[in-house]
């Protein structure tokens, strides 16, 4: 059995990343993680590593809290 692709996916305020099929695009899986309660991923940038298989989320740095 060969294993199935992986993206690996971190984001602000967890140490232990997610794991998301590689055949996902780096909107559903924002989609699927603000759907399951991350909704500060709404607006985060995103960075996708050059082969595809590490995203990261960051928080939009400035503006305001309130």
């Amino acid at each position: 059995m060969m294993a199935t692709e992986q993206i690996t996916v971190y984001v602000p305020d967890r140490s232990e990343p997610f794991q998301f099929p590689a055949s996902m695009t780096v909107q559903e899986i924002q989609a699927s993680l603000v759907a399951t309660g991350h909704t500060a991923l709404e607006n985060a940038d995103v960075n996708v590593s050059a082969d595809g298989k590490t995203v990261r989320f960051r928080r939009i740095v400035g503006g305001t809290k309130g």
